[in-house]
């Protein structure tokens, strides 16, 4: 018995020396407690390393990241809609109330007054609250009218409509004209109309040949609004290219001149096909020749200049298509507030695509083709361009008749 209580406290002995040689050696092998470090700001900007071996230590510790690591991570924030940079806006709001004036540079009864007097109503109804009246102001061959329109006061409630001619007037300098062409506001062109060459029933001449032919012994006596119009200057153009003698009647507005060739005072006339269509309908006139970029066939037989000129009249011939290719021009006067401006653009444009509109400019057989603002100027810059020989040319051809000599 005895024995085995020794043996007890032995084994006794030797668990409590075991356990703590134990404790010992765990406490040995722990890892030391951490300090704590106190919290930093997060950086707005990325911290700049001290040193190269620095960064490459942060660089060998963090994990890759779409973030650099030396930048704190930046939240995307949720996208909110900004106002685009500020762009002219139309200024509607300034027509409410007023009264805008559309000059045209011929008498009433004409194809300038009929294009101004279809559109108004509906340039008006797209300037809401607005009038537009139209007012004729017209002599020496539009300038009168253009003069008017550029020295009106540039507020957006004055814009006119001319002829093309007046850019070989500019070109030559003739006299009378107080504008500039590449300064006004340009707003929009209501048409490309082929130009004609039409002349009485009940005169001789049954083509184009005939009149050449006749003029070698007595010229073919044409009527004109004036020196500077289209119809004058395209009849001395015509005289250039085909050798057609003509005698020009200077003052014929309107529908003078159908009264004129009816009264046998003049033989015929050089105008827009539109103007000139019913005179033809009737049976009171003939068309000999049509000027433009394409043959209309709904002008008979009439060939188009541009296939009988001689080849080296090409550099007038191609003059002559200007008339063609920009019809009914309007233009308000220099400076025109942007947004006003823009105003007016826009009015056009709705009024011009307007099915009421379209369906009466149909009903009377006048064509549309608009281009609006920046176009139209470029247009008419683009037809005072010209080289040093065809400006010595038209000066030539153009300068004593515009002139008055």
């Amino acid at each position: 018995m005895k024995s085995t209580l020794n043996r007890m406290h032995v084994l006794f002995v030797v668990a409590l020396v075991a356990t703590v040689l134990s404790v010992i050696l765990l406490a040995g092998c722990a890892s030391p407690t951490p300090t704590l470090v106190p919290p930093t700001a997060v950086p707005t900007k990325a911290p700049v390393s001290s040193s190269s071996s620095a960064s490459s230590s942060v660089a060998s510790s963090v994990a890759p990241t779409t973030v650099p690591p030396t930048q704190a991570p930046t939240a995307v924030p949720t996208p909110v809609a900004t106002a685009a940079p500020t762009a002219v806006q139309p200024d509607l709001a300034f027509y409410n109330g007023k009264t805008v004036t559309f000059i045209v540079a011929t008498k009433a009864g004409g194809g300038y007054d009929t294009y101004a007097r279809a559109i108004a109503p509906y340039i008006q109804k797209y300037l809401p609250g607005s009038t537009v009246i139209v007012k004729n102001v017209d002599g020496a061959g539009h300038i009168i009218g253009a003069n008017e329109t550029y020295a009106a006061k540039p507020d957006g409630l004055t814009f006119g409509t001319f002829n093309t001619a007046l850019i070989f007037s500019q070109i030559v300098g003739a006299q009378g004209i107080q504008f500039d062409l590449t300064k006004f506001t340009w707003i929009a062109k209501m048409a490309s109309d082929n130009r004609v060459l039409l002349v009485g029933a009940k005169t001789p001449y049954k083509t184009i040949d005939d009149a050449v032919k006749a003029s070698a012994t007595k010229e073919v006596v044409l009527s004109s609004a004036g020196l500077a119009s289209a119809s004058n200057i395209d009849a001395l153009l015509l005289q250039q290219v085909l050798g057609l003698k003509v005698k020009m009647i200077a003052g014929y507005t309107g529908n003078d001149s159908d009264l004129a060739i009816l009264r046998g005072e003049v033989e015929g006339e050089v105008g827009s096909a539109s103007s000139l269509a019913h005179f033809v309908d009737s049976g009171d006139g003939r068309i000999l020749l049509q000027i433009g970029l394409k043959k209309d066939p709904t002008l008979g037989a009439a060939p188009l200049l541009s296939d009988i000129a001689p080849a080296n009249k090409k550099a007038i011939t191609d003059l002559l298509l200007v008339d063609a290719s920009i019809g009914r021009l309007v233009a308000a006067p220099p400076g025109v507030p942007a947004e006003r401006r823009l105003a007016l653009v826009q009015a056009f444009q709705k009024a011009m695509a307007d099915p009421e509109y379209l369906a009466a400019m149909q009903k009377q057989k006048l064509p549309v083709d608009p281009a609006f603002g920046d176009d139209v100027g470029n247009l008419i810059k683009s037809s005072l361009s010209h080289t040093p020989e065809d400006l010595a040319m038209l000066k030539a051809l153009l300068g004593p008749a515009l002139s008055g000599q």
